[in-house]
């Protein structure tokens, strides 16, 4: 069951006054005094109250709703985690609405809330950066005091606990590392995204690490940052580095589509994938196998990591599950392809 969340129903048992004069209040109409109205509204905002816009279906039949928010729509990697979250929602009966935030944290507030006032039965949320930390604490505030039970995948929001299902990407990283040390790779750079997401955060301090492991020094010079994970903004990052250096022989990628502009730039400049420059991506998506090189890749289980996030909300939904969980999965390993090639020389 839910946790209980404040109703035009419940402020009327607080004020001892019919549900008619809480919605007259809160909607500015006539037949309430301005100091009631005032006490109604303020406790409401103190509160966290957003109106149900949802409702119940035709027949009037409490409608079964998760609403998942995702940070980019365009990214493959969703379309296999949507699979498994549908798969669990769909045999227990729920519906699912699809939100995408194009990871930007004003769109995905927005999102949330619409959410909210929808009363679904619960959400999972892929989290976006927030520059703004008492925008995201207090869109948090607002999601908690809803009662709606939530589920985070892929991402942490720093310094909350919250249920959560996750690739263990340090360890991915170290896996993609350890893949290019054994085909005599030395002189690796990582190319990743500026955002301040755990994903990000983790893959770059893996491939630190792993280089700190395997060499006794770790430069962070080697991490070149686009402005997002796009093909378009990989590719103009990848022919600036071009540019200024070629004395490496490898490429981590962030992830697959990073890959793919990688790809796009080292061979738009005459150069092969992989006789002089190799890559390595992230995540397996599925356009790994078709891509202009076929990717070789850190495979992660996206259909497994939806459907364990929504297993996850299904208890908290149904009552099954009060203490929060977090389940951080291991990468299954590299898939070999095309786009790493073995040195002879170190």
């Amino acid at each position: 069951m839910k946790n209980k969340r404040l109703t035009i129903k419940s402020m009327a048992d607080e004020f001892g006054v019919s549900t008619a004069t809480i919605s007259h209040a809160l909607n500015g109409l006539p037949g309430v005094s301005e100091e009631l109205r005032s006490r109604i509204v303020d406790y409401a905002n103190k509160n966290h109250y957003i109106p149900n816009t949802f409702g119940r279906g035709l027949k009037g039949i409490a409608l079964k709703v998760i609403g998942i928010v995702i940070s980019d729509i365009s990214n493959a990697n969703y379309y296999c985690q949507i699979n498994g979250i549908e798969s669990v929602s769909d045999r227990f009966g729920y519906n699912n609405i699809l939100c995408s935030s194009d990871d930007n944290w004003q769109t995905e507030a927005a999102k949330i809330k619409v959410l909210i006032e929808k009363n679904v039965d619960g959400m999972i949320i892929v989290p976006t950066e927030y520059p703004d930390k008492i925008a995201e604490k207090e869109l948090y505030q607002t999601l908690e005091a809803s009662g709606i039970p939530f589920v985070l995948m892929n991402r942490l929001v720093y310094g909350r606990n919250y249920d959560l299902v996750k690739t263990d990407n340090l360890i991915g990283s170290e896996m993609a590392i350890n893949y290019l040390f054994q085909k005599n790779h030395r002189r690796i750079i990582h190319l990743t995204t500026d955002q301040n997401t755990s994903t990000v955060n983790d893959r770059a301090a893996g491939f630190l690490a792993a280089m700190e492991k395997r060499t006794g020094h770790a430069i962070e010079q080697d991490v070149y940052r686009c402005e997002r994970p796009t093909v378009d903004l990989a590719y103009e990052k990848m022919i600036q580095i071009l540019g200024e250096r070629q004395d490496f022989t490898a490429v981590f990628a962030y992830n697959d589509t990073v890959a793919f502009g990688a790809i796009k730039a080292i061979l738009s400049i005459g150069k092969s994938v992989p006789d002089d420059i190799s890559v390595i991506g992230y995540d397996d998506n599925v356009f790994s196998p078709i891509s202009q090189v076929p990717l070789t890749t850190v495979r992660q289980d996206n259909y497994y990591i939806g459907e364990k996030a929504a297993e996850i909300l299904l208890d908290k939904i149904e009552g099954r599950r009060k203490k929060t969980i977090k389940i951080i999965i291991n990468p299954e390993g590299v898939i070999e392809r095309s786009s790493v090639k073995k040195l002879d020389i170190v």
